[in-house]
């Protein structure tokens, strides 16, 4: 067997290259010429406007990812990365054509939705059912995964054979490639939340999340309503053909493999803020609802007529690339915003000293002076921690 820094070193010379565009570049590839879903930038000014005061006062931040879910880990270790990975190879599609979701009752609560799957594996664990073992998921059957997910209610666990794939491949590379152990994956990255990106995407299939992206013609409508030009958007010139990378479950793995850390430890990246919102269908509900992403008549009559969007339809690659996109839109409206407040704050000597688009209280102006530009109390503010809050 080779040893485990020997191991991480070779791990980390096997990484998926090509010249696929990354999640940013993705995103603004498909907002520029989408037809069906656009930004409203005034909508993202204003929610800046309620949502940075929030963050300020410490109503949302890094710790809450383990104080506010008693689902989680309540320990950073290895066994914490081993439960990281499991839940999020398994964190897709919990939505229900049945009136009634899937769910599993936990210490006397029923869970739903994502916490149903938090549930069924802590429920497991406490049963003696090693989960989250990899030689156990390489052979994992059928029925011994229909006993983790059995449910409470009168609704299945939805896609059981889907998920009986990803665990079983799962398991076969952590022992193949990684000694057993995610942890083996997350020291090969050295760091690097790119690295780590590239090397689940190499290696584990199920993460590879992305469609193909097709130039609508140029003289389709939407394209100059859509429009968000930037200086590091793709050239128009680029093929009419693109393989967009939209890597949510990816994401949420090195966001929570990084918030179970705080940040420290196994958890520290140095290119951490690569990192994007996770393109769910959960966030985007909450974009529209405040009016940063806005659909055209056509999409929102065939939403409203419960239309389903299949895997990479163009309307379902339109909405899910925006809300990158918008969030990323909400990052810079936060972050001009925070800078203004500093700015005015350093230089007045008035604790009663008030901004022209927000107010502070002056626990929040305390807080302020003493942070650094992209931390208050040593809370980032970044797009996995928008993305937390916004879910």
């Amino acid at each position: 067997f080779l040893s485990l820094p020997r191991l991480c070193m070779e791990m980390a010379n096997e990484v998926l290259t090509n010249d696929a565009l990354d999640v940013r570049q993705s995103a603004q590839l498909v907002v520029s010429q989408a037809q069906h879903v656009s930004i409203d930038h005034e909508a993202a000014r204003r929610l800046a406007d309620k949502l940075l005061p929030l963050w300020i006062d410490g109503k949302y931040s890094l710790r809450q990812w383990r104080e506010d879910n008693p689902l989680h880990p309540s320990v950073a270790d290895s066994s914490a990365l081993d439960w990281i990975f499991v839940v999020d190879t398994l964190n897709f599609s919990f939505w229900s054509e049945d009136k009634e979701l899937f769910g599993v009752r936990f210490h006397d609560h029923l869970y739903t939705g994502y916490w149903s799957l938090c549930a069924a594996i802590n429920r497991a664990l406490e049963e003696g059912i090693p989960i989250t073992n990899a030689a156990y998921l390489a052979t994992l059957t059928k029925e011994q995964l229909g006993h983790v997910f059995r449910s409470d209610t009168a609704s299945n666990a939805p896609l059981l054979d889907d998920r009986l794939r990803v665990l079983q491949e799962a398991g076969r590379v952590l022992l193949d490639r990684f000694g057993g152990s995610f942890e083996t994956c997350v020291r090969a990255a050295n760091g690097s939340a790119r690295r780590l990106i590239d090397l689940v995407t190499t290696h584990f299939s199920s993460y590879r999340d992305q469609a193909v992206w097709h130039t609508p013609e140029p003289t389709s409508p939407g394209a100059s309503r859509t429009s968000l030009a930037s200086s590091s958007s793709p050239p128009s010139s680029s093929p009419a053909t693109h393989t967009v990378r939209l890597y949510k479950r990816v994401q949420i793995l090195v966001a929570d493999t990084w918030a179970c850390f705080e940040g420290k430890g196994l958890g520290s990246f140095d290119d951490i803020d690569c990192v994007t919102m996770f393109a769910d269908y959960r966030v985007p509900q909450c974009l529209l609802y405040f009016g940063l992403l806005r659909y055209s008549d056509k999409l929102l009559a065939s939403l409203h007529a419960g239309e389903p969007l299949p895997s990479g339809d163009s309307r379902e690659v339109e909405i899910r690339a925006a809300s990158i996109h918008a969030v990323e839109v909400l990052l810079e409206e936060m972050r001009t915003l925070l800078s203004v407040q500093k700015t005015k704050l350093g230089s007045s000597s008035s604790s009663s000293s008030s901004s022209s688009s927000s107010s502070l209280s002056s626990s929040s102006s305390s807080s302020l002076s003493s942070s650094s530009s992209s931390s208050v109390c040593g809370s980032p503010l970044n797009s996995i921690v928008l993305d937390f809050y916004l879910w």
